[in-house]
């Protein structure tokens, strides 16, 4: 198909972003989990996105006429985004600024061929903020460089109107990350959570040592506000640390370990009552609704993975005041039994990374294991029987009777206090 051929109607390039996107997704789709596998399509998405940045950005965005009313169609790009460019956006968890700006100058091209561009815009970029979170926290992490060309781009499209309600929230939160940076008192702005919490990471986890007891001042000016928000903010900001803590184990040389573990330690400090901390990293944690859906839709699978192994790490490194918090929030226990156990499965099929804690540090996977089995045996021993409910306990003893026959009997105790016999010592 010659792009010629198709450059005369919006039926033709309709035709023509389907093709990409089809010819794209067979080509990214991994034949297996193997290393193999992954570098191959790690190598195929790199080569992708240099077409994708040569190609016409509106091209990316289908225009659609449905009942008198046109509007952008980008559902094929969040499937590809979620899909495939996910996989590869470690260790920084976001799309290359090129990229970025190409796709966002591709909506606002699309949109100025609508009846109400500045509308059209708000509407779909409200939609992405649910469901292709990775592109609206890219478009965060790199704003101050692509404002100014999205800002620019808008006007002449549109003979200097002001930019889209939603573009300049991105703006507003920046300003507000900024203010607190500053110990200014500000008021968050009317923004999506996720894009409120990656403003605050980029403002504050991105820049010099210098800023962490700013860091400090802003965290606890947050938790004293009231609202359920404030709380979802500093939670996903958590999400966005931890990510950046785990990047810097594996890549000691390109990130500071002890800046990410501080971040992330005075955020646990301030949430360690809260339950709703447990919901971000397990999804079992809770019978609760997801309020996050959007982290497994940030990270790729091997993040996704790890996490569990940096969670520990961090936990490890708590003061013993810190751990004895914890195990008064409801479900903690719950969560740190599956940790260890993602961790165990982890280091069992061979896939735990030895972790640079400081320059002349590192933590061995055995280490790592053993300590948080302690933890979790100790936080049994310590909390009470209806800690854990009778459904919970089965299901974990169950989990664990092949992966650790140990911490098994443990929970059998718990669940069958009356059979504990004075031999008995998981300590």
């Amino acid at each position: 198909m010659e792009v010629s051929n198709v450059s005369g109607g919006c039926r033709h390039r309709a035709d023509l972003w389907d093709f990409l996107f089809e010819v794209v997704s067979q080509r990214c789709s991994p034949s297996s989990a193997s290393i193999t596998s992954k570098l191959g399509l790690q190598r195929s998405l790199h080569k992708w996105n240099r077409v994708l940045l040569s190609l016409p950005a509106v091209l990316f965005f289908k225009i659609k006429s449905e009942s008198g009313r046109t509007t952008v169609d980008c559902s094929r790009l969040v499937e590809h985004i979620n899909k495939h460019q996910r996989k590869v956006c470690s260790p920084d968890s976001v799309l290359a600024c090129s990229v970025t700006a190409h796709l966002l100058k591709g909506l606002l091209c699309a949109a100025v061929q609508c009846g109400r561009p500045g509308e059209e815009v708000n509407r779909v970029w409200s939609q992405m903020s649910i469901s292709c979170p990775l592109l609206v926290v890219s478009a965060v992490r790199w704003w101050q460089q692509l404002s100014p060309l999205l800002f620019s781009l808008w006007a002449r499209l549109r003979n200097g109107e002001s930019p889209p309600e939603q573009l300049q929230r991105l703006s507003d939160c920046w300003l507000w990350a900024c203010s607190l940076k500053r110990s200014q008192v500000a008021k968050m702005p009317e923004a999506a959570v996720l894009v409120c919490a990656a403003s605050l990471h980029g403002s504050f986890c991105r820049g010099c040592e210098e800023q962490q007891q700013s860091f400090s001042d802003a965290v606890k000016s947050l938790k004293a506000e009231r609202g359920a928000e404030y709380k979802q903010v500093l939670v996903s900001l958590l999400f966005l640390c931890l990510k950046d803590y785990l990047s810097a184990l594996l890549y000691p040389q390109e990130q500071s370990c002890e800046k990410s573990k501080h971040f992330c330690s005075e955020l646990l400090a301030v949430l360690v009552n809260s339950a709703d901390c447990l919901l971000i990293f397990s999804s079992n944690a809770s019978s609760e609704p997801n309020r996050y859906p959007w982290v497994s839709l940030t990270s790729s699978d091997d993040c996704i993975r790890l996490m569990p192994w940096a969670l520990c790490s961090l936990l490890l490194q708590q003061s013993a005041e810190f751990l004895q918090r914890a195990l008064c929030c409801p479900g903690f226990l719950h969560a740190a039994i599956l940790w260890y156990l993602s961790v165990l499965q982890l280091f069992l099929e061979g896939d735990t990374p030895t972790m640079t804690t400081a320059p002349t540090e590192k933590l061995d996977p055995s280490q790592v294991l053993n300590r948080t089995k302690q933890l979790v045996l100790s936080s049994i021993s310590q909390v009470p029987p209806a800690a854990l409910s009778s459904s919970q306990l089965r299901q974990l003893e169950c989990q664990c009777a092949d992966l650790d026959p140990e911490l098994a009997a443990a929970l059998s105790v718990l669940l069958n206090p009356h059979n504990l016999s004075p031999e008995i010592d998981f300590l």
